[in-house]
C-alpha cells in the first residue's frame, strides 16, 4: 500500500512513518523547509519526502493521483489570538484542500486525526464525553478549528470518499521536549511547583499510531473514535512525571488570583521578549476543567488494549534522561511495539 502522510515530522507523523515502513509499506510525506526531521533520522531515506504544505492545492492533487490512503495528522496548534486565523487556515481550509484532492484523485480512504478539544466544552461537571457528544461550545478556538476540520472529512464521505476520524487525548511519547506534551517533562524536571485542578484522558502515541493502522486496514468508514488510554487528573499525572524523573512533585494548585498573576506577567513576558506565550485565558480554563472520556466505542469494536499511563510515563521518563544526557533536545521510540 502507497500511503501519504501529513504532520510527518512531528509527534504523530514521525511514529507512523516508521510504523508503516516496518511493515513493508511505501511512504510520501509532506515537509516544509522549516521541518525538523530529528525524529526520522532512522529513516529518513526510506520516506519519499515532498516538500510543500496543505495550502498547495496543485501539488496535493497530483500526490492524491499516486496514493492508495492518506493519513493527515498535520495540524496547527495554538492558544495565540494573532495566530488563530493562520490555524483556521490550515485546520480547516487545508483540511478541505487535501480531502478534496482525496476526492479527485485514486485515494481509496482518509483517515483524520481530530483532538478530544474538538468534541467541545463540557456543560456540567464530570459529565463522560463519547464520539456522540454534540458541542454547542469549545473551551479552545484550536478545538473549534478541529471540528470544523472534521465537517470537511464528513463532506467528502457524503461525496463518495472512504473516510474514518479519531479524537485523540493527551499524547504521550518522544518527541521534542520544548514542544507538546514533551514540554510538560521539561518544565517537571525544571522543578515546577504547580498542578491545575481539571482532569483529562491521555494515551501513548504508539497505541494512536497501531490504532490508525487497523482502522486504515479495515472496512470501518463513516465513523469517529475517542483514543484515549486512562482518565487521570492533572494533579496525579504530574505527580507520576515527577516520580519518574525523580524530582519534587508539584504541590500547589493557584487559586484564581495567582493564575491570573501568572497569566498578566506571562503576556509582559512575551511583549518583551516576543516569544510567544506559554499561558493563556483558553489554557487556563482547559487545565481546570475536569473532563473524562469514554473510550469504549474503539476498545469494543477491534478488541484495543492500551499500554497503562504509568508504563508510558516510565517510558517517556527514560527518553527524556537519556536524551539529556546525551544533549538532545528529542528523543523517540525505536519500535511501536510494546
Amino acid at each position: 500500500m502507497t500511503n501519504l502522510v501529513t504532520g510527518a515530522t512531528g509527534l504523530v507523523g514521525s511514529n507512523l512513518c516508521r510504523y508503516l515502513i516496518s511493515k513493508g509499506e511505501s511512504v510520501y510525506a509532506l515537509y516544509r523547509k522549516t521541518s525538523r526531521f530529528d525524529l526520522l533520522d532512522d529513516i529518513y531515506n526510506d520516506v519519499n519526502w515532498i516538500e510543500g504544505d496543505l495550502q498547495d492545492v496543485l501539488l496535493l492533487s497530483a500526490l492524491c493521483q499516486s496514493v492508495d490512503v492518506v493519513y493527515h495528522a498535520a495540524a496547527k496548534v495554538s492558544y495565540q489570538k494573532k495566530e488563530i486565523d493562520l490555524m483556521y487556515a490550515s485546520n480547516v481550509s487545508g483540511t478541505g484542500n487535501l480531502v478534496d484532492a482525496a476526492l479527485y484523485g485514486k485515494v481509496k480512504k482518509l483517515l483524520y486525526v481530530s483532538s478530544i478539544a474538538a468534541l467541545g466544552k463540557l456543560l456540567k461537571p464530570k459529565t463522560i464525553i463519547n464520539e456522540q457528544n454534540e458541542p454547542e461550545s469549545w473551551n479552545s478556538k484550536y478545538g473549534h478549528s478541529k471540528y470544523l476540520g472534521e465537517l470537511e472529512v464528513w463532506r467528502a464521505q457524503a461525496e463518495g470518499l472512504s473516510t474514518v476520524v479519531i479524537n485523540p487525548s493527551v499524547i504521550i511519547g518522544g518527541g521534542y521536549w520544548n514542544s507538546n506534551s514533551g514540554k510538560l517533562f521539561t518544565q517537571l524536571h525544571k522543578g515546577f511547583p504547580y498542578y491545575s485542578k481539571g482532569s483529562t484522558g491521555f494515551v501513548d502515541v504508539r497505541d494512536v499510531v497501531k490504532i490508525m493502522y487497523q482502522l486504515m486496514h479495515s472496512t470501518i468508514e463513516e465513523k469517529r473514535f475517542v483514543v484515549s488510554a486512562e482518565n487521570w487528573t492533572y494533579k496525579d499525572f504530574f505527580r507520576e512525571i515527577a516520580l519518574q524523573l525523580n524530582v519534587k512533585s508539584p504541590n500547589k494548585s493557584p487559586g484564581k488570583f495567582l493564575q491570573q498573576l501568572a497569566l498578566t506577567a506571562d503576556w509582559f513576558k512575551s511583549a518583551l521578549t516576543n516569544q510567544p506565550r506559554f499561558l493563556t485565558q483558553e489554557l487556563i480554563q482547559t487545565a481546570n476543567t475536569l473532563s473524562v472520556y469514554d473510550n469504549s466505542k474503539l476498545t469494543d469494536l477491534l478488541s484495543y488494549k492500551y499500554l497503562p499511563l504509568d508504563q508510558t510515563i516510565s517510558e517517556t521518563a527514560d527518553l527524556f534522561r537519556k536524551s539529556k544526557s546525551l544533549g538532545q533536545d528529542f528523543a523517540y521510540f525505536n519500535s511501536i511495539e510494546q
